[in-house]
């Protein structure tokens, strides 16, 4: 899987001394959330039906994976409140 440098340095802010290897370890277990749904979470008008995204295991942010492309693009950090909602949404295991 191919990861962009602005993902991986967004992703980092969350992480700083994450190894790069890491990284798509979190992508592999996050949960693959819909399109419509995205645009509940991050009040956008519409989210891309061509992207895959995947809210991480932690759910503080989601990876956009552009599937044309086969690159995951960015990592959009949640606000307290969504990652709140997200929480509720999808319970993280123990």
């Amino acid at each position: 899987m191919f990861m962009s440098t602005h993902m991986i340095c967004r992703f980092r802010e969350h992480y700083p001394d994450i190894p790069l290897e890491d990284i798509p370890l979190y992508i592999r277990y996050g949960e693959k959330v819909s399109p419509q749904i995205v645009q509940v979470m991050l009040h956008r008008v519409r989210a891309s039906k061509e992207d895959t995204y995947v809210l991480s295991p932690d759910r503080k942010g989601l990876f956009v994976v552009n599937n044309g492309a086969g690159i995951v693009v960015t990592y959009l950090r949640l606000p307290v409140e969504c990652q709140d909602w997200c929480l509720q949404q999808w319970p993280m295991a123990a």
